[in-house]
């Protein structure tokens, strides 16, 4: 029955049901509309509305707070991780009649050491971040492992990026994310106790050279420079490797951050300046290095270079495109078998959409979608600014970390060597993602505390004299009530 038979039929029954009114002499008119049945997506958009109702239901039983929350959505998106890299890498451990890949076996005891992390973060007390001696010794360590790195790290695909120590690869990049969130916001927060918002003109670089040459001193000990010295010093020693992505996420983490101070409409300004002045640097890096250049090139055209500079991003564009709606199955994927390179490292989400298919990546797209509001709402409830600026700046260093890769792997950005958060392989990764974890927790434990009171003084001096009330009133012994005489 097409849609025209069903509006006759519906017209033929509102007349028939007019006549019998007008027998019964109702005067007043009815207008009676046809309700036609409902098409095949107005049934789909119905069933997924009662689906995720139920999930709410369901979120709603198990979750009780944000910190909760972020535990489920790490743990979940932990075991699609190590599912993954067992999958990925199962070819070439069956090849050499293995069961378990010596890249799934580190990665298990990565997660183990990053509860570990995890776990110390959370019980760290966070205030001490905002000491300058922390904060000097943290820099300072970094940015020589930066260094060194340079000088005798291990090359890997043309990059120096790595120290091997006893066979365990670090990479002191990864660190140097992190690092760079808690030194912007210790200064931003030191900036804000004594002025009510940031004041981008305050932090031009003229002007600190100004005022550097007028007090004689060192750039390093200038309150304005420092602000910038240590993610741009970052960010420099990150490009020499060469690493691209991570150079960029650095920066943007860290202004992500530096906004979170307060900005007016005429300070975006300069920070608009401040992103068309690293564009161009990253452009003229881009020139200056032909590896850098090829990459660009087989982003912009990946198909006319299928057979060398574009082959990764044509075989996970192939990957993800052949999953399907459904996918093919968890381990029955075939871009693993020596198709797709690096396929459990930076393409680790290619074999999770190709297996798991367009439903598997939106959920997990959801998962971090879900973690980033989750991660946002803890900085928004947190119990003083520093605080916020660490939670803001761990949500989005993961959350960048994500859409970065996913969109890398899509062929939506060049090829980079930035991973997928608690999926793609590294143990360096991993710690530093969990330490983030550990950060956020942390503060939104301490959050609850000070909401509850728990811990102050005023709180306790309460809790003991309703104590001591309640004993009294329960042991003491009631007098008996002398019998009323009535008047007569």
């Amino acid at each position: 029955m097409n849609k025209k038979e069903r509006d006759r039929q519906g017209q033929e029954q509102d007349a028939q049901v007019q006549a019998v009114l007008s027998e019964l002499k109702v005067t007043t008119p009815i207008r009676l509309k046809h309700k036609r049945p409902p098409t095949w997506w107005e049934l789909f958009i119905h069933r997924c509305y009662q689906f995720a109702f139920s999930c709410q239901k369901l979120w709603n039983r198990v979750v009780k707070n944000e910190a909760q929350g972020i535990i489920v959505v790490i743990l979940i998106i932990s075991l699609i991780g190590l599912v993954n890299i067992f999958s990925a890498t199962y070819a070439a451990a069956s090849s050499s009649g293995n069961i378990f890949s010596r890249q799934a076996i580190v990665q298990m005891i990565s997660l183990v050491l990053g509860v570990i992390v995890a776990y110390s973060m959370y019980k760290f007390k966070y205030s001490h971040l905002k000491s300058r001696k922390w904060q000097a010794w943290i820099a300072g360590i970094i940015f020589v492992l930066l260094i060194a790195v340079l000088g005798g790290g291990t090359v890997v695909n043309g990059a120096r990026r790595w120290f091997q120590i006893a066979g365990v690869s670090i990479q002191p990049s990864e660190f140097a994310k992190l690092a760079s969130i808690v030194w912007t916001a210790m200064w931003v927060n030191k900036w804000r106790e004594t002025h009510d918002k940031m004041e981008f003109g305050h932090f031009a670089p003229w002007k600190c050279l100004r005022r550097w040459s007028i007090r004689q001193k060192l750039p390093v000990l200038s309150p304005d420079l420092c602000i910038f010295l240590v993610p741009i010093a970052y960010a420099v020693a990150t490009i020499i490797e060469p690493d691209m992505g991570t150079a960029v996420l650095i920066f943007m983490v860290s202004l992500v951050v530096f906004c979170m101070g307060g900005l007016d409409k005429s300070q975006l300004k300069g920070i608009g300046i401040a992103i068309l002045v690293m564009a161009v640097a990253v452009g003229i890096a881009i020139w200056l290095s032909p590896y850098r250049a090829e990459r660009v090139q087989s982003w912009y055209d990946p198909w006319s270079h299928a057979r060398d500079l574009g082959y990764q991003t044509v075989q996970g564009l192939i990957a993800i495109g052949s999953g399907g709606f459904f996918g093919e199955g968890i381990g029955h994927g075939t871009a693993k078998f020596f198709y797709l390179p690096e396929a459990h490292t930076d393409f680790a989400f290619a074999v999770w959409a190709q297996e798991t298919g367009f439903i598997g990546s939106i959920f997990l797209v959801g998962l971090f979608l879900l973690f980033t509001f989750l991660g946002l709402q803890i900085a928004k409830n947190a119990r003083d600014y520093f605080g916020a600026l660490l939670a803001v700046g761990c949500t989005f260093l993961i959350s960048f970390q994500a859409f970065f890769n996913m969109l890398m792997v899509n062929g939506m950005l060049p090829v980079t060597g930035v991973p997928l958060p608690f999926i793609s392989y590294g143990g360096s990764s991993l710690l530093v993602n969990f330490a983030a974890i550990g950060l956020l927790l942390n503060i939104a434990r301490r959050s609850a505390l000070t909401k509850s009171g728990v811990g102050t003084k005023a709180r306790s001096k309460q809790n003991q004299q309703s104590l001591r009330e309640e004993t009294q009133s329960r042991f003491k012994p009631q007098k008996l009530s002398e019998p009323q005489v009535e008047e007569k």
